[in-house]
């Protein structure tokens, strides 16, 4: 297909469909991909916009620009993620007017939605049915078969309209497979209301860009055609188009076949980060530039007035440079929104209208108290949170972990990696301890075998200064940690250690070279229930006390250095890590559920790592299920995760 790009995951893509000049984008999105087993997975899976800016080249804003109207494929509906990912779904990826409509599947059910807000653009959701699969599935509850449920099939085909230069029409043939006397029959979809010719009614939309006909005039009767069903998107997948036999459509306009194609001219890149303030909070602007300056994925593409030419009009500068930002940060005050505020007319309403259209996202900061109804953000969520406490309010570390929260959200629109790779040889301190209060005795002891190994782990009670607050120190720690360790004993998890493991998990995946694992301490249960993010990664069992071998397979973890390598972190002693003489833990069986990673997997494929990172959740859940179909379930996909990382190493 032309213009097909992957993207991170296998099933990410976008692609581009050009006729005649009408340029449609098709973008897929892989939802699936921590449903790796039987259960009840709604509100559970994930998607991300790093996952739309990998599939479209590093800016999916920018990708979306260069055509008309755009698609949005997944195989789950927004219903089946959690809250995040709807988070990540709504105000990064489908914007208010980004896609034409949104198409899903997973339930074998057809359903049409268009939701607005508060006035804004219309988001179009078609939820269709599978093309084929099982006739029936069953419906488990607690280990037990409850229903045996059929299954609906079906198909749907579409086409969109190019009606105007700015307007299109979406016109939509769902169908169903109906079972009479023995056989199927394809009929119209009786739970959709079809009132046309067996189709919906045109639903109109907006033109991400005005269409011009190959002729030159403004473009009309222009179709593209589609036949889509309930997608299951793979490596593999790709959306196949094609007329519309029985949907006969407007005759297009008479083009000259010897003019030369064209593509519609784009607008100018948006790849700045655009920084507005008043200049009576100069103080914060300075402060945030130099969070936002010491990465190096944004030194040079901060732009603010500081930037402004001697000699140039200051109106002409702005007003060039505003259509350039991909992410407006505005720092919010009194004098910010104050009606007089020079930064209203030319910053802050041109960015709300780009803004609405999708165009470039908004981080706004609450610097200083001020009433926020009746503001222009009043309907934009403050880049501090929901309530967006005022930072002159909050203790000066909180106020740089606000400014350094921001400067990740920031990094995370535009595709960049928030924290950049910390090697243990740089690192602060090299371990994090996490753990419940409970646990304070054996934890000590584990943070004084590790110094006794040369290593500097960060520990609560020696690093919390008294008297100041200690939630953004915790968070400091994290980040300043070369790996995190999360103790675990008979007590499970502590309310305060489950929010430093979320933390870690979430930098872990933007900074990869941090290393998170479980640490399961004398008393831990035999099969610990562990959250499935922190059970992929494995875990190093202490249970039977701090054994050298054990001690071993944590540093190794932490370092990155096998025992008995060469010194790789400061104080080590010299010589590296001498093995014991029977190492019981640092080479596991195969399929064992505390294996690691091997030599041979140091450096794997994309494919590999996601298949290697498979393979361990599976050989977790397959060590901790007690019922034996799920286990023979589990065994099987361990055996087909095996053969595919065999084939991938070759």
């Amino acid at each position: 297909m032309p213009g097909y790009r992957r993207g991170l995951l296998p099933g990410d893509f976008s692609a581009t469909i050009d006729k005649d000049g009408a340029r449609l984008g098709i973008l897929g999105l892989n939802t699936a991909f921590l449903q790796l087993a039987d259960g009840d997975y709604q509100g559970r899976l994930a998607l991300h916009a790093r996952q739309f800016h990998g599939a479209c080249g590093d800016s999916g804003p920018d990708w979306a620009r260069q055509h008309h109207a755009c698609l949005l494929l997944t195989h789950h509906s927004p219903v089946w993620l959690d809250r995040d990912a709807r988070g990540q779904l709504d105000g990064q990826i489908a914007s208010y007017g980004r896609f034409a409509l949104h198409l899903c599947g997973h339930a074998h059910e057809t359903a049409l939605q268009q939701v607005s807000e508060g006035g804004t653009e219309t988001r179009r959701q078609f939820q269709g049915r599978s093309l084929f699969g099982l006739e029936h599935y069953q419906e488990i509850r607690d280990g037990r078969v409850q229903r045996k449920v059929d299954r609906s099939h079906g198909y749907a085909a579409g086409r969109l309209e190019l009606t105007s230069a700015d307007t299109g029409n979406l016109l939509l043939w769902p169908r169903r497979a109906w079972k009479r006397r023995g056989q199927l029959e394809l009929i119209a979809e009786p739970d959709v209301v079809l009132p046309v010719d067996e189709h919906t009614e045109p639903i109109p939309i907006k033109l991400l860009q005005p269409f011009r006909a190959q002729g030159g005039g403004p473009g009309h009767g222009q179709a593209i055609s589609a036949v889509t069903h309930d997608i299951g998107l793979d490596a593999s997948s790709s959306p196949r188009l094609c007329r519309m036999p029985d949907a006969p459509g407007p005759t297009p306009a008479p083009t000259d076949p010897q003019a030369p194609a064209t593509t519609p001219p784009a607008g100018p890149e948006r790849r700045l980060v655009y920084l507005s303030y008043s200049h009576q909070d100069r103080d914060w602007h300075r402060r945030l530039r130099a969070v936002l300056d010491a990465h190096p994925a944004l030194k040079d593409r901060i732009w603010d007035d500081t930037k402004l030419r001697a000699g140039r009009s200051v109106t002409q500068e702005i007003r060039a440079h505003v259509p350039q930002a991909r992410v407006m940060i505005m720092l919010g005050s009194p004098d910010y929104f104050a009606p007089g505020c020079g930064a209203r007319e030319l910053e802050t309403l041109p960015a709300l209208a780009d803004w609405q259209r999708g165009d470039l996202d908004i981080l706004w900061l609450r610097v200083r108290g001020h009433p926020i109804a009746g503001t222009p953000v009043a309907d934009i969520m403050a880049a501090n949170g929901p309530g967006a406490v005022p930072l002159d309010s909050l203790v000066p570390d909180a106020q740089d972990a606000a400014l350094r929260h921001l400067r990740d959200q920031v990094l995370d629109l535009i595709g960049a990696s928030p924290t950049p790779a910390t090697p243990a040889t740089t690192a602060r301190f090299q371990c994090f301890l996490s753990h419940n209060s409970s646990d304070k005795p054996r934890v000590r002891e584990l943070a004084r075998a590790l110094a006794a190994r040369g290593l500097n782990p960060w520990l609560d009670e020696e690093q919390l200064r008294p008297g100041l607050p200690w939630q953004p120190a915790l968070e400091q720690g994290i980040r300043d940690s070369a790996a995190v360790a999360v103790c675990i004993a008979a007590d499970g998890l502590g309310p305060w250690q489950d929010a430093e493991m979320q933390a870690a998990l979430q930098l872990a995946v933007r900074n990869p070279s941090q290393p998170v694992m479980a640490v399961l301490l004398p008393g831990a249960p035999d099969q610990p229930a562990l959250p499935a993010f922190l059970a992929v990664r494995g875990w190093v069992d202490l249970r039977a006390g701090l054994k050298a071998d054990g001690l071993d397979r944590l540093i190794w973890g932490i370092t990155g250095q096998r025992p008995g390598s060469p010194a790789a972190w400061p104080g080590a002693p010299a010589g590296g890590v001498q093995p014991p003489s029977a190492p019981a833990t640092t080479q596991p069986a195969r399929g064992s559920a505390l294996s690691g990673p091997t030599t041979q997997d140091a450096r794997p494929s994309p494919a590999a790592a996601i298949w290697r990172e498979k393979l361990d959740y599976l050989r977790v859940q397959e060590a901790i299920c007690s019922d034996p179909a799920q286990r023979f379930t589990l065994k099987k996909q361990i055996e087909e995760a095996e053969v595919r990382l065999q084939e991938l190493s070759k």
